[in-house]
């Protein structure tokens, strides 16, 4: 039984780096990776446990980012998005307020302190009237609000260390876009507690 968990935690492992690590620039030759110094592959390995321990601290207390909402939160929830070019995913963290209104803030990693900080302010999301996706190019978060009869569609990505937003589209609600016209795949949170996806960025490298 324990052989077949292990191999069930590789798989999920192996298969979640591939998805984060999807649209972050072009991946080297394998002949060219299998020649890398043995210290520059210790250091990525650092690297990813790093990401993993400061995200798992996060996770671990989330009640203590601020998020600018009144009342008790009904719990905390969490998505992995790349939202810049560095290869490395941000923290998605959203607080539940109610049904269908939530808060979320971005927190990033740097290298310089060795931990998760914030990135711009608080936003709401209200999942009545809008919907989370990747970007299209997988280096940002792309949102979708319903605002009278229109969709819009705007990006949400880390440029200079900031947050920035950019309107990326504008459809009439009665003919919405297909997915892949205007975004990338829907954004899936988890519980705050499942920590599994963040052990699994120790293999980043």
């Amino acid at each position: 039984m324990g052989n077949v968990r292990a191999m069930r935690r590789a798989a999920l492992c192996g298969a979640l780096s591939v998805a984060l690590l999807a649209g972050c620039g072009a991946a080297a030759e394998p002949a060219a990776q299998s020649e890398q110094p043995a210290q520059e592959v210790q250091q990525q390995a650092t690297l990813g446990a790093q990401v993993a321990d400061a995200f798992k601290a996060v996770l671990a207390n989330p009640s203590s980012i601020d998020f600018a909402a009144e009342g008790d939160a009904l719990k905390y929830c969490y998505a992995l998005v790349n939202m810049n070019e560095d290869g490395i995913p941000e923290l998605l963290l959203a607080r539940q307020g109610s049904e269908t209104d939530w808060f979320c803030r971005v927190l990033t990693f740097e290298q310089s302190v060795g931990q998760a900080v914030l990135v711009g302010e608080p936003f709401r999301y209200t999942t009545s009237s809008e919907a989370l996706y990747n970007a299209k190019d997988m280096h940002g978060l792309a949102r979708a609000t319903v605002v009278g009869e229109q969709l819009v569609v705007e990006e949400l990505r880390i440029q200079e260390g900031q947050l920035a937003v950019a309107q990326v589209g504008s459809f009439a609600v009665a003919e919405p876009p297909q997915l892949g016209e205007a975004t990338g795949s829907a954004i899936t949170f988890l519980d705050a507690t499942d920590i599994r996806p963040v052990e699994c960025l120790r293999q980043l490298g």
